[in-house]
């Protein structure tokens, strides 16, 4: 299906031609997710998803242009870091993010225009680094307790899992899973342990229900 072309002049509404660019880009969003994300915060400010009769935001960038509204929030996220940029860096920011991709975006998008943060430095590191260890860099720019991570065999699983998941489920199921890393006894540095936890969970919640696994 060919995405929608813009006209070279146009005397659309604002509403319209916004609804045509997002249309236009969220075809190429890997690509385009900085000045995607410039469209998409003034669509949702102005509240112009009214006018095509959606009821939000969210309903808006599910329905008709086929994205998940937690991705469209990343995009945001990562827009609102560069903001907080000079403005003359801006424009070179923008440029430049989707070379790292959207994950490393959004991983780096809290420390942009932080003080003491360069943030060509930080751009450059994004390139060169797994985002676990690009994580635990932010994380600690920000002064923040990091969070309990897996290490070897257990870090490897839980990547492998979370890379098979829905992208808008990533980010939670990461959160939940270590976060019950730290609650499984003994506790554990592999999710394996939090996996057959569930399983066994599951497993007598079936049996209160008279079925027999």
């Amino acid at each position: 299906m060919a995405h929608p072309k813009l006209p070279q002049r146009t005397a659309l509404p604002r509403h319209q031609f916004l609804d045509l660019r997002l249309r236009q880009r969220a075809g190429r969003i890997m690509g385009e997710f900085p000045v995607f994300a410039q469209d998409a915060a003034e669509f949702i400010r102005e509240e112009y998803y009214v006018r095509f009769k959606f009821l939000s935001a969210a309903a808006y960038f599910e329905e008709r242009l086929g994205l998940q509204y937690r991705s469209v929030r990343r995009y945001l996220s990562i827009l609102e870091g560069v903001e907080r940029l000079p403005p003359a860096d801006q424009g070179a920011a923008l440029k430049a993010l989707p070379e790292v991709g959207a994950h490393k975006a959004a991983v780096i998008a809290p420390a942009l225009g932080r003080e003491g943060v360069n943030w060509r430095d930080l751009l450059d590191k994004a390139t060169k680094t797994p985002e676990p260890a690009l994580q635990a860099h932010v994380t600690k720019l920000l002064g923040r307790d990091p969070k309990p991570a897996a290490s070897g065999h257990g870090e490897r699983v839980l990547r492998y899992f979370l890379a098979h998941l829905p992208e808008d489920r990533q980010e939670q199921a990461e959160r939940v899973i270590r976060a019950a890393m730290e609650q499984v006894e003994p506790k554990t540095e592999t999710p394996i342990s939090v996996f057959l936890t569930m399983v066994d969970l599951l497993e007598a919640d079936l049996r209160a229900q008279g079925i027999e696994p």
